[in-house]
């Protein structure tokens, strides 16, 4: 397990919205809508992933395909913009990424959800059908490289990919940041790709003997994984 030097001044979230992106123009994916900001490097748009499930979609203004892929679990407060931000940095580092919107078909106050007024619980099996129709979507795109898509998670999203990959084994790499490691066994057992594990040494949610104990629970069952933890970082 890597551990890295401090970021001076960056919060936890700071560190994640550092992820993000930047503005300028956009081309709008075909049958969607135009998404509120303008992104470098990245086209963008709307779509529906099947059975009323709306995602939000990015691809690179630049490269040759097919592209790798990328599919993004957003975090409790549902599909915000951190989470777009988030989608077009994939895109203009050359990735095709798509964020389902998990909270399609929940009834709740999505203004509250939003802010982080109100939750929205998912059973494992719904996670696995929202991340499930983002790959369906994916690997029906012919400008994606279908070998190589990769699941990411971010906070309470972290242990999504995992369980994604524990049914679908075309899931290629997980990417877990600051999540993820209270997945049972029983996931880990059944996962298939590699594991790249991002966290922070001071974080007040996800303690430094959690990492480890995940880490003990991969080694156990013989995954394929790397972690890299921030010194200092929340």
């Amino acid at each position: 397990m890597e551990k890295e030097t401090k970021e001076e001044g960056l919060s936890r979230r700071s560190f994640l919205m550092g992820l993000g992106g930047g503005a300028i123009g956009t081309v709008v994916l075909a049958g969607a809508a135009m998404p509120e900001r303008n992104y470098i490097g990245a086209n963008t748009s709307w779509v529906d992933v099947g059975e009323g499930t709306r995602a939000f979609l990015t691809a690179p203004q630049q490269g040759k395909a097919p592209f790798r892929a990328v599919i993004l679990g957003h975090e409790r407060y549902g599909l915000v913009q951190h989470t777009l931000d988030l989608a077009a940095k994939f895109a203009a580092y050359g990735y095709i990424c798509v964020a389902p919107d998990m909270a399609s078909h929940w009834k709740g106050d999505k203004v509250a959800l939003n802010r982080g007024d109100a939750r929205l619980t998912l059973t494992p099996d719904q996670i696995k059908y929202y991340m499930g129709k983002g790959l369906d979507y994916l690997l029906t795109q012919p400008q994606v490289d279908k070998t190589r898509v990769a699941a990411m998670g971010v906070c309470q999203s972290g242990d999504y990919p995992l369980l994604l990959n524990s049914v679908r084994k075309e899931v290629a790499a997980n990417l877990i940041f600051y999540g993820g490691v209270n997945i049972g066994e029983d996931v880990i057992a059944t996962v298939t790709a590699p594991i790249l594990g991002v966290f922070g040494e001071a974080d007040h949610i996800i303690s430094l003997d959690a990492v480890h104990k995940f880490r003990g629970n991969l080694e156990r069952h013989g995954k394929s994984y790397e972690f890299k933890v921030f010194a200092e970082m929340p």
